[in-house]
């Protein structure tokens, strides 16, 4: 009897598995070509005054990390790896912090965020960040809001471009690619990883920031945040995941659309902002 439930588990899980992987390799072809055309629109738009990138989080980095099979099972310490990648000109930033210095929520990717637009060259009027639509990492009012009170502080537009479940693959990912590459064990500390970093690319080498404990803000508790992505409020209406796209206006204006092909509707709903003047 127990062999034969668990047989029955590994059928169930199978499937799960192969629906999971059908739904991702598989997608609507009119999606797949929309995707494809906002995707070139931007990166086709580059120039001295438009910043295009990419962004995403590595999988989680295991540290020590030894060929040796008993240190499997011993207590680990996570680092995490959030990478920048400029579609301008293969520019690489890495914000790279451990458990210890800080977790994985929303406030932690928007201090990045806001850390990295706030160091960009003042030449830029417009920024366009491309990413999954992972929601506590990218779709969420917190990341939002600090985008929409930095938009009106630095005077630029800033575009969110969410890529469709299936189609993920970005630039940022070949570097963590590449960086799987030089994380061949033993690794013993977190600064070993640092320092395979700095080897990963000799020629354009990667801008790396290692995060402190006081690094990231608790963007999350402050009053100015809007209340919701939502862009309807009743029962049927678009939810948070249907956002294609968010736009970032200096006047303090946010819009959104629901589909790649459609014009721009402001976001509504949304509470009147104050400026993001104490973080704690």
């Amino acid at each position: 009897m127990v062999f034969e439930e668990l047989h029955s588990r590994r059928i169930v899980f199978r499937r799960i598995v192969f629906e999971e992987l059908l739904s991702k390799n598989f997608p609507d072809t009119e999606i797949e070509v929309r995707l494809e055309k906002a995707k070139n629109i931007a990166k086709e738009s580059c120039g001295d005054a438009k910043l295009v990138i990419t962004m995403e989080l590595q999988s989680v980095l295991i540290c020590p990390k030894t060929l040796a099979s008993a240190m499997y099972y011993k207590q680990k310490l996570q680092v995490h790896n959030f990478t920048i990648y400029e579609l301008n000109d293969g520019k690489v930033t890495l914000y790279v912090w451990n458990e210890a210095s800080g977790g994985v929520t929303s406030n932690e990717f928007t201090s990045c965020l806001i850390d990295y637009i706030q160091n960009l060259p003042p030449n830029y009027e417009f920024l366009v960040l491309i990413s999954d639509g992972c929601n506590y990492l990218n779709r969420n009012k917190i990341l939002s809001s600090a985008l929409s009170n930095i938009a009106k502080t630095e005077s630029s537009i800033i575009q969110q471009l969410y890529l469709e479940k299936g189609h993920t693959m970005m630039e940022a990912d070949s570097v963590h690619s590449t960086l799987e590459q030089y994380f061949k064990p033993p690794i013993n500390s977190p600064s070993d990883y640092i320092a395979r970093m700095r080897l990963a690319r000799p020629k354009q080498p990667y801008n790396i920031k290692v995060l402190g404990f006081t690094f990231s803000r608790k963007y999350d508790e402050l009053k100015s945040n809007i209340p919701s992505l939502r862009p309807g409020k009743m029962a049927g209406d678009p939810t948070v995941t249907d956002d294609n796209q968010l736009r970032y206006s200096p006047s303090g204006d946010i819009e959104y659309q629901l589909d790649y092909a459609d014009d721009w509707s402001p976001l509504p709903h949304r509470k009147k902002q104050t400026a993001l003047t104490a973080i704690p």
